[in-house]
């Protein structure tokens, strides 16, 4: 593909989207034209973010779980016994006891955990991943494959690993900005 017609593709995905015709106006009139492909690819990014993110939270909304709720679940599942402590679980998790005593109440509300005392010392309690947890996490990991599967499907083994490769360039950008600022 010529760069012209990269151009063109980027810059017809972006006015799908309204809030990309804006910021496109703008700095269409604040740079040079030749400096917009960079933010051409930098707004096509945010869009694809964007609707990956979308589609990421509608597969959690429909099981009636989160990033955060998942996390815990499957730290269950590989722990002994698949069952842990709450302060285990937060610690493992990096997050607050506030944090996991919200996230546990859902988990056990929808039946994917039980809380139970632990057999060494009683004023302690654990959480035990229920096989309706076991089965959820399944199902979840399951979906998320196959449309990950069917989304690249369209690219070579060599497409894969250049945008791969892409990716990683841009990532370590990102992290030499951040120690920057």
């Amino acid at each position: 593909m010529d760069d012209k017609k990269d151009t063109r593709t980027l810059i017809q995905t972006c006015q799908l989207d309204p809030r990309y015709q804006t910021l496109m106006a703008a700095f269409q009139q604040a740079v040079q034209p030749e400096a917009i492909d960079p933010i051409q690819t930098y707004l096509l990014i945010m869009h694809i973010s964007h609707k990956l993110a979308a589609e990421e939270k509608a597969l959690f909304d429909r099981h009636n779980l989160s990033e955060g709720k998942l996390s815990v679940l499957l730290l269950l599942r590989n722990a002994p016994q698949a069952q842990l402590s709450p302060s285990e679980i937060a610690d493992a998790t990096q997050v607050t006891r506030g944090t996991m005593t919200g996230l546990l109440a859902g988990l056990g509300r929808d039946e994917y955990v039980v809380r139970g005392e632990d057999p060494s010392d009683g004023r302690r309690h654990t959480i035990r991943l229920t096989e309706r947890g076991s089965e959820v996490i399944d199902q979840l990991l399951q979906e998320r494959f196959q449309h990950i599967e069917r989304l690249f499907a369209c690219f070579t083994a060599s497409e894969l690993a250049t945008q791969c490769a892409l990716i990683e360039k841009l990532n370590h950008q990102l992290a030499l900005e951040a120690v920057s600022d």
